[in-house]
């Protein structure tokens, strides 16, 4: 008996430990980053002229355009992926909004099964960072392999389902990666907020494109993880909450059990307490994160990471 109280309070503890620390790792990264962007917002020079190209292909309207082309950084890019036949009038609605224009598709022939119908840009000056393509959609990776094809910088953001990118994201993601240095890697992972990811264009092309297992692909000494806020989740309120709800009772549904097993009050006051001391920490996390439903989706952040401490999660979008 005494070897499972033992067990579940070092397990406790362990998570409590490992959360600190995140919550450390976040402040620092988001401290950091601000004493470096007030230094080099906007400008490449500053940051080894890294250029970004973020790509998306899922519930791409005008507003999300609008957003992602905010940043002022001036290597950066959006590639939309959009199937025109089966949503036309979000297709053409787009290409109005913009004033855009088709061009003569110029992708590498890198990224084999590539089935590019057209390339749009606009004859706006202050668009001229987006790229519209249209691109048949057989798959959700095609899109995203399609998308690549066309982008003009070496390191791709592939934008997660239902997320929206931080205030000073892109000028994160070129710090992130000019501090890399001579040191070669393969992508990195972002894991604070909602969980993204920013690739090697050669390793992309290296794992033959965009697939479920394309994160598997590399050895841990490769990745780079990072706890600067990218992306976050612009889901509802309602959905991230029982999301949440959901990975709390499967992260301390199981102590509680055991707890009123055993007949154990301070199993269950420690799990109470744990679970409240995670709610904290992620309050404060959040003030420096600063986004809507930044508590809720910090708690999940923290939650999810627990479940992925031994294994890497795969691609999916």
């Amino acid at each position: 008996m005494s070897a499972i109280y033992t067990i579940i309070t070092a397990t406790l503890l362990l998570a409590t430990i490992l959360i600190s620390l995140r919550t450390a790792l976040i402040i620092k990264a988001v401290r950091h980053r601000k004493f470096f962007i007030d230094e080099a917002a906007g400008c490449c020079e500053s940051l080894g002229f890294v250029g970004c190209s973020v790509i998306c292909h899922t519930e791409v309207d005008m507003d999300l355009i609008n957003h992602l082309l905010q940043s002022e950084y001036d290597r950066h890019e959006v590639v939309a992926a959009l199937d025109s036949r089966l949503a036309p009038e979000e297709f053409y609605s787009i290409v109005e909004h913009f004033g855009m224009i088709s061009v003569n598709p110029t992708t590498s022939n890198e990224l084999k099964g590539i089935q590019l119908r057209a390339l749009y840009r606009s004859r706006q000056r202050c668009y001229k960072r987006f790229v519209l393509i249209d691109a048949a959609s057989t798959s959700p990776y095609d899109a995203l392999n399609c998308a690549t094809a066309v982008a003009s910088f070496d390191y791709i953001l592939p934008l997660p389902r239902n997320s929206r990118l931080h205030p000073y994201a892109i000028e994160s993601a070129a710090m992130v990666i000019s501090e890399q240095g001579d040191r070669g890697f393969d992508f990195i992972r972002c894991t604070a907020d909602k969980e993204c990811y920013i690739l090697r264009r050669e390793y992309i092309i290296q794992q033959d494109g965009f697939s479920a297992s394309i994160l598997g692909g590399t050895p841990r000494r490769n990745i780079i993880s990072t706890a600067i806020p990218i992306a976050y989740s612009s889901e509802s309120n309602k959905t991230i909450r029982r999301r949440l709800a959901l990975y709390a009772l499967g992260a301390l549904g199981p102590f509680i059990v055991a707890g009123a097993f055993l007949a154990s009050a301070p199993i269950i006051i420690a799990t109470l307490l744990t679970a409240a001391f995670v709610a904290l920490l992620a309050r404060y996390s959040s003030q420096y994160i600063g986004t809507e439903k930044c508590s809720e989706r910090v708690m999940l952040c923290y939650i999810r990471n627990l479940f992925d401490i031994f294994c890497l999660r795969k691609f999916t979008f």
